[in-house]
């Protein structure tokens, strides 16, 4: 017995098995639960061009009844195809739903493939920016722990294609600077894997690859980092990504899209905003444990910790780096700053590794002063959100709480979102049946759910001037040229006295219509990535009350024509 656990005990120190158990591990928190809720928003946007990819060839915005819309047309050309959004996700989504059908698990299981190989990756880069050999699985580990990132990978969105290009970039500039002989031709093969992968990480998001490749700057600081291949490298970065930008704004259709686009008011402003929600949500949105960050200093105070000096640097580099791509992600993706207090986070993504290695660092710095002390910091990090000060700076959820725990018992269970509760209700409708869903990008997982109804005021001329396909679109799905004969709005009151207690009559897209149901369920309870938005647990009735789900008729349907109605009212409501 004692034989077989000193072989276990030696293969569990093998820092590739650990590696190997982080992955498996972020496969398996991935997969639990992956069908049990909708496609949210943004997640129902991908779904449907990858589904329109597939039965017509192109990533075009039309199926034959419905436009995929955002923001009224924005990213449409005139023959509805898009030119905006980068197109790797939805090739990516489409490879899975040819695989697994057109479902939940079909879209989202190659993000999690890639979101699994970052993992790995990272545990093989570790080593050039790590001491100790043995010590490469941890940044690893710490990225697959990270309840952060496990809510992105399994997106149907480019967050886990983001964070795989990113950590492939980033794991190949360590494995530059780890002494070896490797030949030219090997070398040669890595720079330009890196060089691809820049270009991976661009077709991801258009501004993540320009953003992190100026990140790497400061790691050039680092004398090991300041090698030949590494200037080689990094200047093929800057011309792959510069390139790439060129080619895109080249695009006359592109361009003009991006001109048409209305100044902000206060554009530095704005941008200042922008940098301080960003920074302060590292530690908000638990992508950063920063109580560890003064760690770092015990290398220079603590005289058992001097031998981490150089690891320390290193890791100061790494911060320098998250500081520059912050600082150039809030500039490259400017927009009014309402919109972007929670989406905007989701840019930061390809810094877990980044992050990871940080935090890998302050922790051994700890280790050589205290290792019992280090080993608590360790479940601190792993298991709470004590150390990331999210209960100070979150105004959200303001409780101390191990939020992986919290994570993996929201997925265990399959509980009823208000994505899933409108989409229900939309499908006891009529097929061929009008209807407008408002807010507007509530509408892409109605759309996806339910394609058999007719979603109105999705195009805008004024994101839209010309559109060639105008002739094939049913007349209410240009705004203004049609009434649906029912809407569905969320953020309404939805409490047990209404919808009584609405006007009697209220005009919708200039159309006049009348409350016929509440549903109340809150209208942002949706599977998404933020983290404040997640409740991990069924969320009060009073939410829905206060912020709940209405639909209308169109004063002049009849009320026979709404099947919807038994299905939305609350149980006692008028």
């Amino acid at each position: 017995m004692r034989a077989f656990l000193d072989r276990a005990r030696r293969r569990l120190g093998n820092p590739s098995i650990q590696i190997l158990l982080g992955v498996v591990f972020v496969v398996l928190a991935s997969l639990l639960g992956i069908t049990n809720n909708a496609f949210w928003d943004d997640e129902a946007n991908t779904a449907l061009f990858a589904r329109n990819l597939i039965h017509q060839g192109q990533l075009t915005a039309w199926d034959g009844r419905n436009v995929v819309s955002y923001l009224g047309g924005y990213e449409l050309d005139e023959n509805l195809r898009n030119i905006l959004i980068p197109p790797l996700q939805y090739g990516l989504a489409a490879a899975g739903m040819l695989v697994f059908g057109e479902t939940e698990l079909g879209a989202r299981v190659p993000f999690v493939v890639l979101g699994a190989f970052a993992i790995g990756l990272l545990g093989w880069g570790a080593r050039g920016y790590l001491a100790d050999r043995r010590a490469a699985a941890y940044p690893a580990l710490l990225m697959a722990l990270s309840a952060a990132c496990l809510l992105f990978i399994p997106q149907a969105r480019y967050f886990a294609a983001s964070l795989f290009f990113a950590t492939l970039i980033l794991a190949l500039w360590g494995r530059l600077a780890v002494p070896g002989r490797s030949s030219r031709q090997f070398l040669a093969g890595k720079i330009a894997l890196g060089v691809a992968a820049s270009a991976g990480l661009f077709y991801a998001n258009y501004y993540m690859a320009p953003a992190f490749v100026a990140a790497l700057a400061p790691l050039l600081l680092i004398d090991k980092f300041r090698t030949r291949p590494h200037l080689v490298f990094y200047g093929l970065l800057c011309l792959c990504s510069l390139g790439l930008v060129a080619s895109l704004l080249g695009d006359s259709a592109v361009s003009a899209k991006l001109a048409a686009r209305e100044p902000l008011a206060e554009p530095l402003a704005n941008y200042l905003t922008l940098l301080g929600w960003h920074i302060k949500g590292l530690s908000a949105f638990e992508f950063m444990p920063v109580v560890l960050v003064p760690l770092l200093g015990l290398a220079w105070l603590a005289r058992s910790a001097q031998a981490m000096r150089r690891e320390c640097l290193v890791a100061i580099a790494l911060l320098l780096s998250v500081l520059v791509y912050i600082l150039v992600i809030a500039l490259m993706t400017q927009q009014p700053v309402a919109k972007t207090r929670v989406a905007d986070m989701r840019y930061l993504v390809p810094l877990f590794g980044i992050i990871a290695l940080i935090t890998a660092i302050a922790l051994r710095t700890v280790w050589a002063v205290s290792r019992p002390l280090s080993v608590a910091l360790a479940v601190l990090v792993v298991s709470t959100n004590a150390l990331h000060l999210s209960p100070l700076t979150l105004k959200f959820n303001r409780d101390l709480r191990c939020t992986l725990c919290d994570l993996a018992a929201e997925r265990w269970q399959d509980r009823t979102t208000g994505t899933e509760g409108y989409i229900r209700a939309l499908g006891r409708l009529d097929a061929g049946s009008s209807v407008v869903v408002r807010p507007w990008h509530m509408a892409a997982a109605a759309q996806f759910y339910v394609p058999a109804l007719t979603y109105c005021n999705q195009l805008d001329r004024r994101s839209l001037a010309t559109i060639t396909a105008a002739d094939k679109l049913p007349a209410c799905i240009i705004a203004g040229t049609g009434c649906a004969a029912f809407a569905v709005i969320g953020g309404y009151p939805a409490g047990p006295d209404q919808p009584a207690a609405l006007a009697a009559r209220v005009t919708i897209d200039g159309c006049a219509y009348t409350a016929q149901a509440a549903l109340a369920i809150h209208w942002r309870d949706k599977s998404r990535p933020e983290i404040p938005w997640r409740v991990f647990r069924p969320l009060p009735e009073s939410y829905g009350q206060q912020e709940g789900i209405v639909t209308f008729r169109r004063i002049d349907e009849p009320p026979a024509r709404d099947p919807a109605a038994t299905e939305i009212r609350r149980p006692g409501s008028p």
